[in-house]
């Protein structure tokens, strides 16, 4: 019942960088409230709170970071989590309304406009969270996909560049093309820019894919963290744009969070959360759902693989002329 003190606890930690402050120099009492500017009754209560959690340790008068803060709390780190626990953060004032979206199977929030497509800032807002919170699936997908044999990629709702840098910086004859809408490409061409040995191979292509067609001639088109947004009908039509502008022998790739079955809850009941909660119509599908909607795309050899993580992949393949 009390759970939710510790992630309103993990929440105020992060806006006040408490984690990054301690990297590698733990800090008296004195010194850490000083840092945080709360009054002593209060200051004593978050630290100790933090230290049940787990997250920091206190050796005799004074706190560091445990292990686990050190590794996905403090910015910079390659596994910094901080852009999750800022999406679940703000979703707190969203919660006291579940009831609400239990009932009306509508969003208690329109804080994420980009699912309303009315608002080029908070789509922004949504990009960046998405690019802060896509280290660890860009870099679990090349564990489970090999890239050396595509040539041209289309990164379709590519985001600002988290998927397509970490692709190219790993496979030095990819070339990517990064779809998204307009402010988004902005925050895109602003992060690989100073990066010219990957903004080089990297093109930025503005578009909005309920209108317009995607650019074709890739040989490998990957959606992560795509369809889970939008209902069953605009994935369809997603499918449909991607199938036509894959080269034949192609292969498309669909990554995100996806349920193992049809009928047993899983761990993904978090995300099914998040998207009750903030997209109109989005959901978690299983491996089943999202194979037969690529089915019936008319990909072929379509093949499930799990990961470790809630993430899986979907692969299908666009037939050569001389196969259909």
């Amino acid at each position: 019942m009390t759970g939710f003190f510790g992630t309103r606890l993990l929440s105020v930690a992060m806006q006040r960088d408490i984690f990054t402050h301690l990297y590698h120099s733990p800090q008296t009492f004195e010194q850490t409230r000083d840092y945080l500017k709360f009054p002593d009754r209060p200051c004593r209560i978050f630290l100790d709170g933090l230290v049940v959690l787990g997250l920091l340790a206190k050796e005799g008068d004074r706190y560091r970071n445990s292990a686990v803060a050190e590794t996905y709390l403090v910015k910079g780190r390659p596994e910094f989590q901080g852009a999750n626990v800022k999406l679940f953060g703000s979703l707190y004032d969203a919660c006291r309304e579940l009831e609400a979206a239990l009932v009306s199977d509508s969003p208690t929030t329109t804080s994420f406009a980009y699912f309303f497509g009315d608002d080029d800032a908070s789509s922004a807002n949504y990009a960046e969270i998405m690019h802060e919170s896509g280290v660890v699936p860009s870099l679990l997908l090349m564990e489970h996909w090999d890239f050396s044999e595509s040539e041209w990629l289309l990164d379709v709702g590519g985001g600002s560049g988290r998927l397509a840098a970490t692709l190219a910086s790993q496979y030095a004859s990819l070339n990517v093309i990064l779809f998204d809408l307009p402010p988004i490409c902005d925050q895109a061409q602003d992060y690989l820019t100073p990066f010219p040995a990957l903004s080089n191979r990297v093109e930025i292509y503005p578009g909005d894919f309920f209108r317009d067609d995607l650019p074709d001639g890739a040989d490998t088109i990957v959606m992560m963290r795509v369809l889970h947004d939008w209902p069953d009908d605009t994935v369809r039509m997603l499918l449909r744009k991607a199938y036509k502008a894959l080269r034949p022998g192609g292969r498309l790739l669909v990554y995100e969070t996806m349920r193992r079955s049809d009928d047993k809850p899983d761990e993904t009941f978090a995300i099914s959360m998040l998207m009750l909660l903030i997209s109109p119509a989005g959901k978690i599908r299983s491996f089943r759902e999202i194979s037969d909607l690529v089915r019936e795309a008319r990909f072929t050899n379509v093949e499930v693989i799990p990961t470790a993580y809630l993430y899986s992949l979907i692969v299908g393949e666009k037939p050569n002329v001389g196969d259909r």
